[in-house]
C-alpha cells in the first residue's frame, strides 16, 4: 500500500512539473517567437554580411546596412508612399 501511495504522489509530482512548464512555455511563446526570429534573420543576412567583409567593408558597416537595405524593403512605406496607404488596396 506504501508503495502504491509514494506512486501516485511521484505521478502527480510529475504531470504538475509538465503543467507547468507547457504554461510558462506558453507565456513565454512571444519570447520564443522573437528569439526564433532573431536566429532567421541572422541566417539570412549572413552571407551578405560576410560577402561585403571579403570585399573589405567592416562586419559593423555591412550589418548596419544589410539591415537598412532588409528593412526599407519589407516597410508597408517603401511600397505604398509616405503615408502608408494604398487607394488600390482599401483597408490597408
Amino acid at each position: 500500500m506504501k508503495e502504491t501511495a509514494q506512486r501516485v504522489a511521484l505521478s502527480t509530482l510529475v504531470v504538475i512539473a509538465i503543467v507547468a512548464v507547457a504554461l510558462a512555455l506558453w507565456k513565454l511563446k512571444l519570447v520564443l517567437a522573437l528569439v526564433f526570429l532573431a536566429f532567421i534573420l541572422a541566417a539570412a543576412l549572413r552571407p551578405g554580411i560576410e560577402r561585403l567583409a571579403r570585399a573589405g567593408i567592416p562586419r559593423g558597416l555591412g550589418l548596419g546596412s544589410s539591415s537598412v537595405v532588409a528593412l526599407s524593403t519589407s516597410s508597408p512605406r517603401a511600397y505604398h508612399g509616405r503615408s502608408g496607404r494604398s487607394s488600390a488596396i482599401p483597408g490597408i
